[in-house]
């Protein structure tokens, strides 16, 4: 057990009662000796040699050694920095400094092999980067700071093709770890979680994702002691910050991977405390003694169908939201010819006035969403043939924009427009409609040629959609990924 775990005991009573017992070895850290044989001895054994720098006379062995015992949180890099040093060798078996310097040393190994395995995946799979991750990195706090931990995740959780050929890149180049249990099922984990704080784009995606992360480690705690207690009521979370917290974290279960269990659990305390509220409503409808106590009685259930007001009105909002994303994903500009997909959208904006009307507070993700939304509202009016109505929601747009950057708020629906693939499926879908559009042309053609009564052709869909694509790619020029 690593040291900065030994703080958890008492969480478990079969470790804690082996410690008791006389159960505990503390392992000192290696001496520079220890570190020495490491080092050398696998390399003496194998036939290979380290090189020495002719002008100063220094060995690489020497520069290893340095560096691990200069920085003890090193150590756990020593064994992949030696591995890449070896696959690095040339052909009469010398590990050199011009590998080494390659690596950028112990601490830089790990990061470079990363960043250059990243490098060489396809756009489409560098783009699976967040889903990957966030299935593999928890947060622990331990001796009272917080760090990322590796979390072991099953095969399954990586649900798309690009998020597993990504995963099969990096168990390849050793940087994950593939393993399979008795009863054939597959997971993955990190191999060295010297990568989370050493590999800056990782690091970068920890630190913006940070509140995410708690949460969720937070909520699949209690999940795992509702399971462990046979789903007990009395382990059911109640109104408070973490029912929030895990309501929060339902509208982002698209993104980020949860424990086995954590929706039940979730679900089961979302309906068991509005069934207190439900019957905290009919005790206090119930009470009518006493004109001081009916007045009691009347606030109480005032304060309580207000919150339940805003709670709906928070529920009815989130779906909006949900829905909206859903028709815009699906639907593309066919969807918006009828109007379906404009409604939807224009549908979430009195959703969110009524939780303000309510006195209640908006979710934290509120400014980016709405940037969202008003960009979507814009770009469907051109597909509705109002191109009058995009500069105006834009401005509203940007406004939101400014608030999400200064509140540091992110989108809780999918980036519908500053997606590039869903872009290119926008503009397949015109495509299919402006030829659907000319083979219609043709057929009223050949029948007037055919009557002799000519009937005047439309391109008002064409024109309304090509109007509309140039203006998705207009308004999300800067900010499709390059």
């Amino acid at each position: 057990m690593r040291a900065d775990f030994l703080a958890q005991l008492p969480e478990e009573p079969t470790l804690a009662a082996l410690v008791k017992e006389g159960g505990l070895y503390p392992l000192e850290p290696p001496t520079r000796t220890e570190l020495a044989a490491i080092v050398r001895d696998p390399a003496r054994e194998a036939g290979l040699a380290f090189e020495e720098d002719r002008q100063s006379g220094e060995r690489l062995d020497d520069v290893i050694l340095e560096a691990v015992a200069a920085d003890p949180t090193a150590l756990p890099l020593l064994e992949f920095a030696l591995d890449q040093l070896y696959l690095r060798r040339t052909a009469d078996g010398v590990l050199t400094f011009a590998a080494y310097r390659e690596l950028d040393g112990v601490e830089g190994a790990i990061a470079s092999r990363a960043e250059e395995e990243f490098a060489a995946l396809p756009t489409a799979e560098q783009e699976s980067f967040p889903l990957v991750f966030a299935a593999l990195v928890n947060l622990a706090e331990l001796r009272s700071l917080e760090r990322p931990v590796r979390r072991r995740a099953p095969l399954a959780d990586f649900k798309t093709s690009r998020a597993r050929a990504f995963a099969d890149q990096f168990v390849a180049a050793r940087l994950f770890v593939r393993e399979t249990d008795a009863a054939g099922a597959a997971s993955i984990s990190v191999a060295h979680e010297a990568l989370f704080s050493h590999w800056t784009r990782l690091k970068g995606w920890i630190d913006t994702n940070r509140d995410l992360l708690r949460i969720r480690g937070r909520v699949e705690l209690a999940a795992a002691r509702w399971l462990g207690e046979n789903h007990a009521g009395d382990l059911l979370l109640r109104e408070g910050r973490l029912l929030a917290e895990a309501r929060e974290l339902m509208v982002h279960r698209n993104m980020i991977a949860l424990a086995p269990g954590t929706v039940d659990f979730v679900e089961a305390s979302v309906q068991a405390e509005n069934g207190r509220k439900r019957r905290r409503l009919a005790i206090a409808a119930c009470i009518g003694v006493g004109l001081t106590l009916a007045g009691v009685v009347s606030v109480l259930q005032w304060r309580s169908l207000a919150a339940n007001r805003i709670e709906a009105a928070l529920n009815d909002y989130r779906n909006a939201l949900f829905e909206a994303n859903r028709l815009v994903l699906s639907g593309g500009p066919r969807g918006s010819l009828d109007g379906s997909t404009l409604r939807a959208v224009e549908d979430v904006l009195p959703k969110r006035q009524a939780i303000l009307d309510l006195g209640g507070t908006l979710p934290p993700s509120d400014a980016a969403d709405m940037a969202k939304i008003h960009e979507l509202v814009g770009v469907f009016q051109v597909f509705g043939g109002r191109r009058d109505r995009l500069g105006p929601a834009l401005a509203i747009r940007d406004r939101f924009l400014e608030q999400a950057k200064a509140t540091k708020s992110q989108s809780s629906i999918a980036a519908a427009l500053t997606n590039p693939h869903l872009v290119t499926v926008f503009q397949l879908q015109t495509e299919l409609a402006i030829a659907n559009e000319q083979i219609k042309r043709q057929m009223r053609a050949e029948e007037a040629k055919r009557t002799g009564v000519q009937s005047p052709p439309t391109d008002e869909i064409s024109s309304n959609m090509m109007e509309g694509l140039a203006l998705i790619w207009q308004a999300t020029s800067e900010s499709l990924p390059t």
